[in-house]
């Protein structure tokens, strides 16, 4: 039995944050559904590239998920939802705070519904505070955060956009993390909870280090000002003689003794010029091409790897080894791994469950209609 069999989550998250969240939940075993709209549905199920006219971004964050589709501007719909409460263990809402309370479908009146109901709320700046109306995307929550500043190659230089959606990411994982604290929480209460969770507040958790030390100084560490950020040649990336890069993190001492001696450089243990070293590192590096420093690296154990891209990350013999990557379904598979978790359906085509979520709740075939004829659902 999968560890979350059993958990019932009503979904009206969208894009990614909310939905690679329920996906978490539902990769091992919960029963998400996700609320959608009947005149369209999650946004991102049209955002290019699509397949088959579905967007593969969809669908790789909604599978093991089931679709039901109602309108919550009708009142209608929200009884309908509130019959659904009654039998839900979660509520993830990524709504704009208030809107949730506009439709009737906030904490305090679900409560009274299920004492037992978990409710999280995933916002940008979260639901109190002077930006809790604020408009936002990924970038906004890293810049106030103190986070996006620390992308950046130098003193001066503008900062690097991100490859990824980090706060979208640090949100959904948070989010999946306080679900299940709450979840077991309740098991010892009795009662349900309101989780509060705002994408800003996880990127800034994200923080240790770079907060300890701004406690400990009264500033923060600039671009280039600590180890890990550029201040020491050993613990950063490489350009090879073919145009590609190596990532040196040869942090610990013995690590980098190791290096110098692979290298035949034992000078370099003694050079205090990090400017200096960091220069003969980019010649000694650029003098031969990747697939020879990656061959070299096998035989040495220095912290030295290729930078790859993603699709030769999908063939290399770790990521293979580890079965990360769900090649027949082209995804990548869970957080962990875990019997039977993972992929046991595709992503649900747009209120696909509507008549066995209903059904499932006590409505009978001719409420179900009426609904549908009405525009409910």
């Amino acid at each position: 039995m999968l560890p979350l069999a059993g958990i019932r989550v009503l979904d009206l998250s969208r894009l990614l944050p909310g939905p690679f969240c329920s996906m978490l939940l539902a990769d091992y075993g919960a029963e998400v559904i996700k609320i959608e709209d009947p005149s369209g549905g999650d946004y991102i199920r049209t955002i290019p590239p699509l397949e088959d006219g579905v967007g593969l971004y969809f669908r790789a964050l909604n599978r093991n998920k089931k679709s039901l589709t109602l309108n919550l501007k009708e009142a209608a719909g929200v009884e309908v939802f509130r019959r659904l409460v009654q039998k839900v263990d979660v509520v993830l809402e990524s709504f704009r705070p208030g809107v949730a309370t506009k439709l009737g479908i906030d904490f305090p009146t679900l409560k009274a519904i299920n004492g037992r109901l978990v409710y999280a709320s995933l916002s940008g700046y979260g639901q109190t505070g002077p930006y809790r109306d604020r408009s936002g995307h990924d970038l906004d929550y890293l810049a106030i955060a103190g986070a996006l500043a620390t992308f950046s190659s130098g003193p001066g230089a503008a900062p690097v956009l991100p490859g990824i959606q980090v706060a979208d990411m640090a949100g959904a994982m948070s989010a999946a993390f306080a679900i299940l604290t709450a979840l077991l929480g309740r098991e010892r209460s009795g009662q349900g909870a309101f989780l509060d969770l705002s994408m800003t507040d996880a990127v800034l958790s994200w923080l240790p280090f770079q907060a300890a030390r701004t406690f400990q100084t009264g500033r923060a560490p600039g671009a280039g000002e600590t180890e890990l950020t550029g201040a020491i040649a050993r613990y950063g990336c490489y350009a090879t003689s073919d145009g590609r890069y190596v990532a040196l993190g040869a942090l610990e001492d013995k690590f980098w003794q190791a290096f110098c001696q692979a290298a035949d450089r034992p000078e370099w243990l003694s050079e205090r010029s990090q400017h200096r070293l960091r220069d003969e590192l980019s010649d000694f590096f650029g003098a031969r091409p990747l697939a020879a420093w990656t061959e070299w690296a096998s035989r040495h154990d220095v912290c030295l790897e290729p930078v790859l891209s993603l699709e030769e990350t999908f063939d290399h013999p770790q990521i293979r080894a580890r079965g990360v990557i769900d090649r027949e379904h082209r995804q990548v598979s869970p957080l962990f791994p875990w019997p039977e978790a993972g992929y046991r359906g595709e992503a649900p085509s747009l209120g696909l469950h509507t008549d066995e979520v209903l059904a499932d709740a006590g409505l009978g075939s001719t409420e179900i209609r009426s609904l549908r004829d009405r525009g409910i659902v």
